[in-house]
């Protein structure tokens, strides 16, 4: 009985230690570095870095208004072609 709950316990920790690295991956480190898209509001301004794109009136940004969706499409867009690239590359 003190063995098998040596071995879930063993189980256990070698799961939350996957857990914990794959948590710690996806969140970074959060350098500057790591933005993906910065909010400049003075200048009215916003720039996705994934996309090398600028888009103006934060207002309606925000609101979602003005460009949203068409910064949503050409991140899906952008998506799928780096899945292509990647199946391709894989062959």
């Amino acid at each position: 009985m003190n063995s098998n709950r040596r071995l879930y316990q063993m189980q256990y920790d070698e799961q939350q230690t996957r857990l914990f690295q794959t948590r710690k991956q996806q969140i970074g480190s959060g350098n500057r570095n790591e933005k993906i898209r910065t909010y400049n509001v003075p200048q009215n301004r916003i720039t996705d870095e994934r996309l090398d794109d600028n888009a103006h009136h934060v207002q309606e940004f925000f609101l979602g208004t003005h460009r949203l969706h068409t910064m949503i499409e050409n991140l899906k867009q952008k998506d799928r072609l780096q899945r292509l690239i990647d199946l391709t590359n894989k062959t």
